[in-house]
């Protein structure tokens, strides 16, 4: 009966190991991407509501949207080699840090008179061709941080898809609200900051990772 006991025990031990692994990457890249979508998603509001607002024009507002949604399908075709050889952790951070800076150049350009629209096009077509390989980054690294999570990978895509599809909503629900509230411009300074934000929390959850670590 005691080894029984032992044994039972043991088992339960071991089970328990398997359980409690290291979910800090898991739930920093969760977070950042959560971060990073539902700032897009107030780029993707805030800048045709910027353009009707500062021009009248609708046409206008309809080509910035497609400049930004245009170059995501260019880059989600031809992303995948150029992520793994720079590197997943890389990729994530520079996409972030890159769009962060695109997006805040549309206000910082606009206050100092000189913003032109075809400088807001390329901004926004940037932007677009820079997240996509971002989003990736982060999505791929989601079977090894599973494992060393010590989770399923079925529940760790849960709950990734999730969060994804939450924070586009999020994202679409605030940006008409925050507009209104702050204007445009504020609304624009407030996203690049999400994307900051993203790119610090993947800075400090993925250090040392080996699965985002550059390949050949």
């Amino acid at each position: 009966m005691d080894s029984d006991d032992r044994g039972d025990r043991s088992r339960r031990g071991n089970s328990g190991g398997r359980n409690s692994g290291d979910r800090r990457p898991l739930l920093l890249v969760l977070a950042a991407n959560t971060v990073s979508i539902a700032g897009n998603s107030l780029t993707l509001i805030a800048v045709p509501w910027f353009v009707l607002e500062t021009t009248g024009s609708a046409g206008k507002a309809g080509l910035v949207s497609f400049c930004a949604t245009l170059p995501v399908v260019v880059s989600a075709v031809i992303g995948g080699p150029v992520i793994d050889r720079i590197g997943r952790r890389r990729v994530s951070i520079a996409s972030d840090s890159l769009c962060g800076v695109a997006v805040a150049a549309i206000p910082v350009l606009h206050f100092a008179g000189l913003l032109r629209f075809w400088q807001l096009c390329a901004l926004m077509a940037f932007s677009g061709l820079l997240h996509a390989p971002g989003e990736t980054a982060r999505q791929v690294l989601v079977p090894a941080l599973a494992e060393r999570a010590g989770t399923t990978l079925s529940r760790a895509a849960s709950f990734y898809d999730g969060a994804s599809r939450g924070a586009r909503m999020m994202g679409a629900a605030l940006g008409g609200l925050l507009i209104a509230l702050l204007g445009p411009p504020a609304v624009l300074l407030l996203d690049a900051a999400t994307f900051a934000a993203s790119a610090l929390l993947i800075m400090a959850g993925l250090r040392g990772l080996p699965a985002a670590a550059p390949r050949k």
